[in-house]
């Protein structure tokens, strides 16, 4: 296992670092890196106004460990887009667990823990926190987003428009000439979609929050540990005890986080999860619907066309004759 350090603002020296540790051939700005330990594409740019913006995708052989630490820039925020894909033994996508969008200051101190044999992609923006304004009618609506997320995170779920751009992001990664004005170009359109979302959110996503920072740290470990196995349901009382807290506390910590209820929140990710497995992988609807765990099909149905407004037989004949 590899434990790497690192700050939200200078990513560059953790991509140094693992150039380094596996023979990578980090410039600056891109590195690939393809051997029987690790397979990874990072690239980052840096731009005006001290925006930093990237993309990488990375699989390994061996658990990493990334422990963020402070840095001296106040006011400075990361988006994380990303997600986590296994893929079965014909390369076909299994599952896509534990996708999201994270805001978050970059002082607020947090672990990711990369496991063996699994797919990571995220694209992340750095940025100083009034880099922002220009997405925000009212100022007041900006002081709030900014008071909400100072020394604390926003967690909003991953939003298809932008799963679609960040996928042509991965396509034009491969254009040397281009990618760097394009990159910028995708992250207004990245931004201006995210913060439209969350302006519709703002009755309860904005709400000022008063947590210890070790509550938002255990928050987003629940957050892990509810999406790890979508075939169960989770119990409050299993996740109380794993964690150490009353039932009570974790309802009323989770709610101020997710801006929902924990089986909210899991009913809403398992269909994101079908979501993605009926549009990105060949299994079979009705396989589908078991291994998320639905009681039946027939319950998987009026579930996903509940939320969707599209059946999952809908959606996969849509793609299917899409790609004719």
């Amino acid at each position: 296992m590899h434990k790497l350090e690192g700050d939200d603002i200078t990513p560059q020296s953790v991509y140094k670092y693992i150039s380094d540790i596996y023979g990578g051939n980090w410039n600056g700005e891109s590195m690939v890196i393809e051997n029987e330990k690790i397979n990874c594409k990072a690239t980052y740019f840096n731009y005006p106004n001290d925006i930093i913006v990237g993309l990488v995708k990375l699989k390994c052989t061996e658990r990493l460990t990334y422990e963020s630490i402070a840095t001296d820039k106040k006011d400075y925020l990361t988006i994380r887009i990303g997600y986590q894909a296994v893929f079965d033994e014909k390369n076909n996508q299994k599952a896509a667990v534990n996708k999201g969008i994270f805001i978050y200051d970059v002082n607020f101190l947090y672990e990711n823990h990369l496991h063996p044999d699994i797919w990571y992609e995220w694209f992340a923006i750095k940025c100083p926190i009034d880099f922002l304004k220009t997405w925000f009618i009212e100022d007041t609506d900006f002081d709030d987003f900014k008071n909400r997320v100072i020394n604390s995170y926003i967690y909003c779920p991953f939003i298809p428009e932008i799963e679609t751009i960040i996928r042509e992001l991965s396509f034009f990664n491969e254009d040397d000439k281009l990618k760097k004005t394009i990159f910028l170009s995708k992250l207004f359109e990245i931004l201006g979609r995210l913060f439209t979302v969350l302006k519709e959110q703002r009755p309860r996503q904005f709400q000022d929050i008063k947590l210890h920072p070790e509550d938002y740290k255990t928050m987003l470990d629940v957050r892990e540990y509810i999406l790890e196995d979508f075939s169960r349901k989770p119990k409050l009382e299993e996740i109380a005890k794993e964690f150490h807290l009353s039932v009570s506390k974790l309802r009323r910590d989770f709610s101020s986080v997710y801006q929902t209820t924990v089986m909210k929140f899991f009913d809403q990710h398992r269909l994101q999860e079908a979501y993605q497995q009926i549009k990105y992988s060949d299994k079979s609807i009705t396989a589908i619907s078991i291994d998320l765990g639905f009681v039946s099909v027939a319950h998987f149905g009026t579930a996903f066309k509940k939320e969707y407004k599209i059946t999952p037989n809908q959606l996969r004949n849509k793609d299917s004759t899409q790609n004719e």
